[in-house]
């Protein structure tokens, strides 16, 4: 099997002669990665859905202007993130104009004072999805530039360089983004973490 860099360089060059069928390929190969990068990102499936579509649509119209000299995974990614980013800011002037569903008329949360239901322990595949939802949100709660950074390295795999080049940053500036994204995420995630912990003995569990 060829290398994914070489595999990608070889599907641009054939759409790029308008080889129609290394369409289909890039897409069959790519859509689930980027369509899972941007719900990551954005943590809603049917926008994701939409950013992976018109990052494909994007790929497609500049066939001709891609660069052989280009990484393609990474030229993939950047175009995925900035519509992400894009995604993003849409969102929040959406909200600027319309009123939170979850807040009251007096401008409180009527969630915020619904006392906790009791339930009984979850099974391991719920538990499992409840931290994976956990881990979910507070990748969402990081700084924009911190959430797109650790995506980029930590789920797509691309070097500190591949994400310097794919967020427009310095190497240094990539490195300081990816160290503060663990921090919060651990701070975050700490309580979790202790919950994971075998009891000391003596101690109730």
């Amino acid at each position: 099997m060829k290398p994914e860099a070489e595999r990608g360089r070889e599907l641009m060059l054939r759409l790029a002669r308008g080889d129609m069928r290394a369409f289909e390929e890039i897409v069959v190969s790519y859509e689930r990665a980027v369509r899972n990068f941007a719900f990551r990102y954005l943590g809603d499936e049917r926008k994701a859905e939409d950013v992976a579509q018109e990052t494909f649509l994007r790929v497609y119209t500049a066939r001709s202007r891609w660069r052989p000299d280009a990484k393609f995974h990474t030229w993939l990614f950047t175009i995925a993130s900035r519509l992400c980013l894009n995604a993003i800011r849409s969102q929040r002037r959406e909200r600027r104009v319309m009123r939170p569903a979850a807040v009251g008329g007096d401008g409180s949360d009527e969630l915020a004072g619904a006392p906790a239901r009791r339930t009984a322990s979850p099974p391991d595949g719920v538990l499992a999805a409840e931290r994976a939802e956990l881990l979910r949100r507070a990748v969402a709660a990081l700084s924009e530039n911190q959430r797109r950074a650790l995506l980029l390295h930590r789920f797509e795999g691309l070097s500190y360089r591949e994400v310097a080049e794919a967020m427009g940053l310095t190497l240094e500036a990539v490195r300081s983004l990816l160290v503060r994204a663990r921090r919060n995420l651990h701070d975050r995630l700490a309580p979790l973490l202790r919950a994971d912990e075998p009891a000391a003995e003596g101690e109730e569990p």
